[in-house]
């Protein structure tokens, strides 16, 4: 898709954009829009009007607000009904957040909503009559025009936009609203394109996911050898396994740590270089190793040497307690140690039971399913050092098991790097999504008739 320039340009006069096309006009969003914060929390008081909140969970994660949404219950005084009851075409913005990256995301509200609206830690714009709101949503969305809302924030565990300043005293550009409209019209078509795109791949993506898990479930309980004789397992979960092969509890086999009574480093208190503290952001999902530069902080050598039980050594497998997470460290790139949020599990025998045969175990299905976990990632439970060692699970010899591990290191892997392609995939239509934004709201290439 190749897009056309406007016929002409002029300096912006702006900070963030050099130039604009001639004709677009040059202002203050204070000058165009009505802005307000809401001050609406989810407390309900008795002598107040019951109402449905929509809130910053609604609009951080959604890019358009309607009547589907399961909206909380809360209640609010009658002027605060007046001003924050949620229209068609209004335009929610985030104001408060953990990062600056998070501020003045939007969300446009698409249908008058009943009885909803607006809460605490957002603010409500409404434009003019002059004004498209769809045009100041996808404004919202420009990169190059959402960086000034991130320089701006200010805060240091919490981040905070200040409307007055931050926000009403921004400068902006736009078109005549016969250009905003066409504008908007065309971002609404192409942007659904794109997105429908995106689905059907994370369709696929999650298809592939599921066909690893079955494949590593199927091969992990019943071998390689589809004919050998089979016996009850008297593990609800998995039922037959072969005849031969042995069913124990984890805690015979392994040696399983996490960190406890650690006090933790203040944020000044980690250093750039030093000792890997991993966290469950070192294990990426969809990858069976670790990975030691995923967000890896690091701490002092004093730190590292009080915990000598959970220092990481080659082979060693980790499991996070919350999220279901593991990784397996094949190689130990640094010396590294685990926070509070991982258990290490070793095995006390590469004899007995071999390290990527427990990992995949570890990575089944019905190790999942163990601990009730449901797959698509919702819901999951604390998983705790002592229902990981009472967990019950079949192994054959040893040299079944490094059989059955290099097999589903193959296979796995195959399916990883379909998956990983597809990734890049989406990331490529995310970002040129972005782009597409960015370019028509800005005034760099024209929106088609």
């Amino acid at each position: 898709m190749i897009l056309q320039k406007y016929d002409s340009y002029k300096n912006s006069g702006l900070g963030w954009i050099v130039k604009i096309p001639e004709g677009w006009r040059k202002c203050r969003f204070k000058d165009i829009s009505l802005i307000q914060t809401s001050n609406v929390d989810k407390k309900s008081k008795e002598d107040e009007k019951e109402v449905l909140l929509c809130n910053y969970v609604d609009v951080y994660k959604n890019e358009f607000i309607d009547n589907s949404f399961d909206f909380m219950k809360a209640t609010a005084p009658k002027e605060q009904i007046s001003n924050f009851s949620l229209l068609k075409n209004d335009v929610i913005i985030t104001k408060d957040s953990e990062t600056s990256e998070d501020m003045a995301e939007p969300a446009l509200v698409i249908e008058n909503l009943n009885n909803v609206i607006c809460g605490y830690h957002l603010a409500l714009i409404r434009s003019k009559k002059f004004i498209e709101n769809r045009f100041i949503f996808r404004l919202f969305q420009a990169p190059s025009f959402h960086w000034n809302f991130i320089i701006k924030s200010k805060g240091v565990t919490r981040v905070g936009l200040s409307i007055n300043n931050a926000v009403k005293n921004q400068e902006l550009f736009f078109p005549n609203k016969q250009e905003q409209t066409k504008i908007s019209n065309f971002l609404d078509k192409k942007t659904s394109q794109i997105d429908s795109k995106i689905k059907l791949l994370q369709e696929k993506i999650a298809s592939y996911e599921e066909l690893k898990k079955s494949v590593i479930n199927d091969i992990i309980c019943k071998g390689l050898n589809k004919d050998v004789e089979l016996k009850d397992s008297e593990i609800e979960w998995i039922r037959k396994i072969p005849k031969h092969w042995k069913v124990e509890r984890l805690k015979n086999f392994v040696y399983l740590k996490g960190r406890i009574g650690w006090k933790a480093l203040k944020n000044e208190e980690y250093i750039d270089e030093g000792y890997a503290l991993l966290t469950s952001y070192n294990l990426i999902k969809s990858k069976k190793f670790v990975n030691f530069y995923n967000k890896t902080n690091y701490i002092p050598k004093w730190r590292y040497d009080e915990s000598p039980e959970i220092m990481i050594q080659k082979n060693d497998i980790l499991m996070s307690k919350i999220e279901g997470r593991i990784g397996y460290v094949k190689e130990l790139e640094q010396e590294a140690t685990i926070n509070s949020s991982l258990m290490l599990i070793r095995t006390n025998n590469e004899n007995i039971l071999k390290s990527m045969f427990l990992f995949y175990i570890l990575d089944s299905n019905s190790f999942l399913h163990y601990f009730n976990i449901n797959q698509n990632g919702s819901a999951m439970q604390s998983i705790s050092q002592e229902d990981v060692n009472y967990f019950k699970f079949p192994f054959p010899p040893k040299e079944k098991q490094i059989q059955i591990a290099n097999y589903l290191d193959e296979k796995t892997t195959k399916i990883d790097h379909i998956v990983s392609k597809i990734k890049d995939q989406v990331e490529t239509l995310k970002e040129f999504r972005k782009t597409l934004i960015n370019d028509i709201v800005t005034g760099k290439v024209r929106a088609p008739e």
